[in-house]
């Protein structure tokens, strides 16, 4: 979500709880990881025939970058599963 106006208690808010479901402009998101002052990692995971496209790339990267400003170092990768997990009781 663009955060242009936040101060920056609400910018640690939602670092540390994320935006409410459903607000308006923001990214879901299946795994971020910060891995440095400087760097983020999203990490979008993919099912079937779903991909990460340049549109959602670009979307994800203005809402990472709106909360880590400081942040100079953005990867966001695709991740697909080959094989399901299928869990077999004994």
């Amino acid at each position: 979500m663009e955060q242009d106006g936040a101060s920056p208690e609400e910018i640690e808010k939602v670092k540390k709880f994320g935006f409410p479901y459903g607000t308006k402009g923001s990214v879901r998101v299946d795994a971020l990881e910060r891995t440095s002052e400087k760097a983020v990692c999203f990490y979008d995971i993919k099912t079937g025939d779903a991909e990460l496209t340049p549109a959602r790339i670009a979307e994800i990267f203005k809402n990472v970058r709106s909360i880590y400003r400081d942040a100079t170092t953005i990867v966001i990768t695709q991740i697909r599963p080959k094989a399901p997990y299928r869990f077999s009781p004994k």
